[in-house]
């Protein structure tokens, strides 16, 4: 009983002295300011880079605009008003277009209209 209470004991006491060494093994701030960094890190060694989030391209499939319903299929996904797709939320949808919100502002996209339907009223 007594070797298990030492064997947990000094588990605990090497748990709390290495977590504490990790913690101060990238750099050291001395009370005037000063930083001391860590004499075994690489010299090339760098906090890994954020990648550039790619830009989101929209492309709309389907439109179907009719006075009861208007709906929308962009990048394979169907959309009505106020839904959301790849990050662009849909403001409005006409009779040949689709207004999305976007990061950097508003984005339209047109429905080029295939030569084989006709439009019918």
């Amino acid at each position: 009983m007594c070797k298990r209470i030492l064997y947990s004991l000094s588990a605990l006491i090497m748990a709390v002295f290495f977590s504490n060494a990790v913690a101060f093994a990238a750099t050291m701030t001395l009370a005037d300011g000063e930083t001391l960094k860590d004499p075994t890190q690489p010299v090339d060694w760098a906090k890994p880079k954020q990648r550039a989030t790619a830009k989101q391209s929209y492309k709309l499939n389907y439109l179907l605009y009719a006075s009861e319903r208007k709906q929308a299929i962009i990048n394979g996904k169907s959309v009505t008003v106020g839904d959301h797709v790849s990050g662009a939320k849909v403001l409005k949808i006409t009779e040949s277009s689709v207004h999305l919100l976007v990061n950097d502002g508003t984005k339209v996209l047109r429905w080029k209209q295939p030569t084989s339907i006709k439009r019918t009223r």
